[in-house]
């Protein structure tokens, strides 16, 4: 016996009421031109900026693309503000000037006022009003309107103390600028001028000192701030300043903007801070130099750092607590509750220990204090002990009351091997042990284990559940397996007929059926035992680690995240709503009696209240941006954010549609669905993890068609609005026509002059001709004395070394010779492959196109069929599938150059 550990009394801590939403870094290591990140902005598709010390670059949630200027060199000079206009239009201010970008690409414009050109002027910020009208602060010459219809400029230099301006804001239509003086200045449209209103308090007289940044609250009112930390309101409706102490002081000040109900956030030289306007309370969000802050079209903020590079803070709240391993182990296995309330946690790699969720302290309790490194993979916590299951050490049982440890190794088992996965008390008293090679049973009257059942080595006896007088067993090498508590005998569950789903990892009881957890997905028990794909809820077949059920719904803990299953929908969270890590472990999950559900990973330890996560996944309408199209050799790529329509040439009828949600919240949850009307009109599903879509055509023909996108947050989501893209792939070129009816035209006229010059020799040279045609495609058809052909394609076919696969479309099409239907779609379909595989195979292997293939065939065959002379020819064009006779003539006479009769009539 040895002494495990004594009971520490529970500190309890309030938990804090809101934490901190997740977020997300983006560095030069991602592409970054800088990791000083000047300014953040938005354009009208959905596009995220970053204006760095070094250039400009564009975020589509997936990738960072450089922004060039014009002539595609690269700009590598400071951005300092970024503004899109309600046009559409998107400035760029920089350290050289003002730029717009058009296709990627930076175009300066022109800096002129009367006489005076400011070519190399620094644009320090700029503001779109709501008249077409740019507002544009340098920090040396001071503030300028710049009309974008007229591309005329415009000064207010004089009206202002001073020419550095820091800061300009568009309000209902109103102008603010603030140029660091003790003034906030407000635009005058009717006399087109700027007037001072001083930034002084109403109460106290206190007075700002340097007005630089601006914004305005979700209410209205407008906050000045100063580079010290000091912070004005202006009541709009009253126009009286209010001074707040906001603890700022000395801390640099460097930007301040509006991010939700009542909360202003503030970018300092200390950190990240959010400010409460209703309690006046300032919270610390994050460390570091915040320069630059920016809050997008759906909420979320994105804050610019000094030499960090920019932080994302996504819309949804972080209600999840992640809990990193500390020296108990790192790969969390098992999860049990002790009476007090602490977990008792399982490592793979560090032993047993406790967890207070209260304090988050953890404390060592390996049963065998020399044996830091046993592998704990079960536990059942008892009223008087905790039962304790490893690998390789057998089963431990701690008295709580004394700390006694009673330790049952593998001699206490029958067969000496004593691997525990599971450990279970039925409602008659008895202790239930699944091992990865069976089913034990503990004897209390001789202290041993029996070997109630006996597998093999892969057993893997998962997890154990009770419902009705039987236990039901997860197996996860033989399936689902139950035990009569009444009569004593096992059973097997399986699918219909079917052996069923052999991998069951987990089982669950919830509203009162049992839910079976397997590497294909989520079965349930029916009351005739045999197993069914649950048809309540369309997860697909992933990999399901665990299971556990409260009243928000049955949680299944798979390998692509975490579900929720309740009674309108399936939830999912994946690593970007704050897990710690996908890779969860079998069946470490546990429904705590404070309601929190806890979930163990490879990297620690996860907890979250169920409701709360569930209310912070807001179901959003994701929009999708077609971002290009690019030939199927990767070249020709097409920029086409800005277009509506396309043009390929008939020979580039092979190409791809890449496009990407605007989604930055859950990039890599989203789904896609797509369909290229009036060539295939049906929807095709592109699953979530693929990262940047893109949808592939091979051998389209001429003709107008439409492109559409459409993405969801997930399956179980509605799909967003539809992006479109309307595709002409031409005809040939005018050029190539005219050649080829000059070619007909020569054809005709030679044919015409030997006509006229001797039917005879007419007839004699085209029997030769089509003797020698014909010979080549069958010996069996060469009249008498013909000349040996050279090899028919179809010769040329059979003759070719051919995979297995090419041969089955060979004889697919010869057994099907005669459906009208027979196209490419039918052998895809029925060969099981992509139209893309069907190409790419034939095309390496016989270098010819399925229809190619069909007409040659087609055309073999008929030769075969025009032997019997009492066969109709109509009739043998329908044997081959075609849907008239006079298509059939056509085809056969641009084959062999005569028609069907004519040859019959060569034959005779």
């Amino acid at each position: 016996m040895k002494r495990i550990f004594l009971l520490l009394a529970p500190v309890l801590m309030l938990l804090p009421a809101e934490l901190k939403a997740k977020v997300r870094n983006i560095s030069v290591e991602d592409g970054l031109p800088s990791d000083i990140v000047n300014t953040v902005g938005q354009d009208r598709g959905g596009f995220v900026y970053f204006g760095t010390k070094y250039g400009l670059c564009r975020y589509d949630s997936q990738a960072l693309l450089r922004i060039g200027r014009e002539g595609g060199l690269p700009f590598n000079k400071a951005v300092y503000d970024l503004c899109s206009t309600p046009g559409g239009d998107f400035y760029v201010a920089t350290r050289e000037g003002l730029f717009m970008l058009s296709d990627d690409s930076l175009v300066k414009v022109p800096f002129e006022v009367t006489t005076r050109s400011y070519d190399e002027v620094m644009i320090s910020c700029i503001e779109a009003d709501e008249g077409g009208n740019l507002w544009v602060g340098t920090s040396d010459y001071g503030l300028f309107r710049y009309d974008i219809k007229d591309r005329s400029w415009r000064t207010y230099r004089m009206q202002l103390s001073r020419k550095d301006i820091t800061g300009i804001i568009c309000n209902e239509g109103v102008i603010w600028a603030l140029c660091g003086d003790r003034n906030i200045y407000r635009y005058n449209s009717a006399t087109d001028s700027f007037v001072a209103i001083q930034v002084r308090d109403k109460l106290t007289g206190a007075s700002i000192g340097s007005a630089s940044f601006v914004c305005v609250d979700s209410f209205g009112d407008m906050w000045v701030c100063s580079p010290d930390g000091k912070m004005f309101r202006l009541e709009l409706a009253s126009m009286h300043f209010y001074s707040v102490l906001s603890g700022l002081s000395g801390t640099g000040l460097h930007s301040v903007s509006s991010s939700g109900q009542g909360r202003l956030v503030l970018g300092t030289s200390d950190g990240l801070y959010a400010y409460s306007v209703h309690s006046r309370e300032l919270e610390k969000l994050d460390d570091g130099v915040f320069i630059s802050l920016f809050v997008d079209r759906d909420g979320a903020l994105w804050a610019g750092t000094y030499f960090s590079g920019v932080n994302y803070y996504g819309t949804g709240s972080g209600i999840i607590t992640t809990l990193p391993p500390k020296e108990c182990g790192q790969v969390v296995t098992v999860i049990g509750q002790m009476p007090d309330g602490r977990l008792a946690l399982g490592a793979d790699d560090g032993g047993l220990s406790l967890f207070n969720p209260a304090d988050g302290e953890y404390l060592r309790a390996d049963p065998v204090t020399e044996m830091r490194d046993l592998s704990v993979h079960s536990i059942l916590v008892e009223s008087d002990g905790v039962w304790t299951g490893t690998f390789g050490n057998g089963l431990y049982h701690t008295d709580l009351a004394f700390g006694h440890v009673v330790h049952y190794g593998p001699e206490v088992v029958d067969d000496g091997e004593f691997d525990v996965c599971s450990i279970f008390r039925d409602s008659d008293g008895n202790l239930w042990l699944g091992t990865k090679s069976g089913i034990c049973r503990y004897m209390e009257w001789s202290g041993r284990f029996i070997r109630s059942l006996r597998i093999d080595r892969e057993c893997d006896v998962m997890s154990i559940r009770q419902m009705g007088r039987k236990l039901y067993f997860a197996s996860n090498g033989w399936g689902l397996l139950s035990y009569d508590m009444d009569s004593g005998g096992y059973s097997g569950h399986y699918e219909g007929d079917t052996d069923g789903p052999r991998g069951v990892t987990s089982i669950e009881v919830y509203e009162g059926n049992l839910y079976v957890g397997t590497d294909k997905g989520l079965y349930v028990l029916r009351e005739d035992g045999s197993l069914v794909r649950s048809p309540r809820w369309d997860i697909g077949e992933p990999l399901i680690l665990g299971m556990v059920s409260d009243n928000s719904g049955l949680w299944l803990i798979t390998d692509g995240g975490v579900l929720c299953c309740d009674v309108s929908r399936v939830w999912r969270f994946s690593r970007e709503d704050g897990f710690l890590s996908h890779a969860f472990t079998y069946n470490s999950c546990l429904n705590s009696s404070s309601g929190d559900i806890f979930i163990g990973c490879n990297r620690g330890l996860n907890g979250f209240l169920p409701e709360s996560l569930k209310s912070s996944k807001v179901s959003r309408s994701i929009k999708v941006m077609i971002t290009g199209i690019s030939g199927m050799d990767g070249n020709g790529s097409m920029d086409i954010s800005a277009s509506s329509g396309v043009k390929l040439k008939s020979d580039a009828a092979d190409f791809r549609v890449s496009f990407v949600s605007l989604d930055y919240d859950t990039p890599g949850n989203n789904v896609y669905r797509y369909r290229l009307t009036g060539y295939d009109d049906e929807w095709h599903m592109l699953p979530r993890g693929d990262g940047e879509g893109g949808a592939s055509y091979l051998n389209v023909p001429p003709g107008r068609y439409v492109f559409e996108v459409a993405a969801a947050q997930n399956q179980a989501e509605p799909f967003g609005e539809s992006s479109t893209l309307e595709i002409d792939v031409l005809w040939p070129p005018l050029k190539l026509a005219v050649i080829l009816l000059g070619i007909f035209v020569g054809i005709g006229l030679v044919y015409l002059v030997i006509s006229l010059v001797s039917e005879n020799k007419k007839k004699k040279r085209k029997l030769d001709e089509y003797s020698q045609k014909l010979s080549s495609w069958h010996p069996d058809n060469r009249p008498q004395g013909a000349t040996e052909g050279a090899g028919s394609p179809m010769q040329l076919i059979m003759d070719k070394e051919k995979s297995v696969f090419v041969e089955a479309v060979i004889k697919y099409i010869q057994d099907n010779i005669g459906e009208f239907g027979l196209g490419v779609d039918s052998i895809s379909a029925g060969m099981n492959c992509s139209r893309a595989t069907l190409f790419n195979k034939l095309k390496s292997e016989l270098d010819m196109s399925p229809n190619q293939l069909i007409r040659d065939i087609r055309m073999a065959r008929a030769l075969e069929l025009m032997k019997d002379p009492t066969a109709r020819i109509s009739d043998i064009g329908y044997r081959l599938g075609f849907s008239s006779s006079s298509y059939f003539t056509k085809i056969f006479r641009e084959t062999f150059g005569m028609s069907p009769k004519d040859y019959r009539n060569l034959r005779r």
